[in-house]
């Protein structure tokens, strides 16, 4: 009996210091994994090149680094919901970058992004109904989570002139950044003031998303404001209740949000190209 005692001792002092603890296999599969989410609106219209370019490049990103990148096509805020927290659950994960790839429409007079059939503004987005549909994600964020609004427009602080189809209307942006940001509390939301682009290099660290579309009812003169904010980005923490203006958004390889380095506009090519723009602006070029 001693001699027994004496042996299981012994196997205890000298037992390798592995064992009986969680391997390293183990221990990374306890820990969580941040990922990042590009959120596209099912297309509404069969011809909508921008939304399918979009779609076409993030999966392809997914396929290269679906680890840390996520792209998934809805209808609406519900399913959008319910796709990331399965992700999110099967991964053991955390949200760092939330990306909302949608259409902005500045016929309407205010700033707004889509998911799917579902329309977010600042008329609604402090509404319970909404809060609650997008807090389902707010256990799976921390302080260092991302938002990106990607629509036009998304985070204007100007007002739409009047025109003789318009009248004059704040667009807003702000307050729609800051009702989301309290929703998602301590995440930094990000929106642009101008138009989001579609351009090659999306998932390249380029100023892929800056520029101007070449269609003539642009070149009307209600979009003034909108032409001498290219590349214009705000951001706007909860916590620390900072609204403040920011270099151009960019995406890693793996989908993260970063600021650029350097603004669009220091750039002295884009300086004179929105001056030549500029001065070519006319009126009635917007048709109902």
């Amino acid at each position: 009996m001693r001699i027994s005692f004496l042996i299981i001792c012994f196997g205890i002092l000298f037992k390798s210091p592995a064992s009986g603890r969680p391997n390293s296999a183990d221990s990374i599969s306890k820990e969580k994994v941040s990922v990042n989410f590009f959120v596209v609106s099912k297309p509404k219209k069969l011809f909508d090149p921008g939304t399918f370019f979009n779609i076409a490049r993030a999966k392809r990103n997914q396929v290269l680094h679906g680890r840390k990148f996520i792209c998934i096509v809805v209808s609406s805020t519900e399913q959008m919901v319910s796709k990331m927290e399965a992700t999110l659950r099967k991964k053991n994960a955390v949200i760092n970058s939330l990306w909302f790839d949608s259409h902005g429409h500045y016929s309407k007079g205010y700033s707004l992004f889509e998911i799917g059939r579902d329309e977010f503004s600042h008329k609604n987005i402090n509404d319970s109904g909404n809060k609650k549909m997008l807090a389902a994600l707010t256990s799976y964020c921390t302080t260092s989570t991302k938002i990106g609004i990607g629509s036009c427009y998304g985070g204007a602080t100007y007002s739409r002139p009047n025109s003789n189809l318009f009248n004059h209307s704040r667009m807003n942006g702000d307050s729609l950044m800051i009702g989301l940001a309290n929703v998602f509390y301590g995440a930094t939301v990000y929106a642009c003031e101008s138009w989001v682009m579609t351009k090659p290099g999306l998932f390249k660290e380029k100023f892929a998303m800056a520029g101007y579309p070449m269609r003539r009812k642009f070149r009307d003169v209600v979009f003034d404001p909108v032409w001498d904010r290219l590349g214009k980005w705000n951001s706007y923490n909860s916590g620390s209740g900072q609204f403040q203006a920011v270099n151009c958004v960019i995406f890693t390889k793996h989908g993260e949000i970063k600021i650029r380095f350097n603004d669009y506009q220091s750039l002295e090519k884009v300086k004179k190209q929105i001056e030549k723009n500029k001065k070519r602006l006319k009126e009635n070029l917007l048709r109902a």
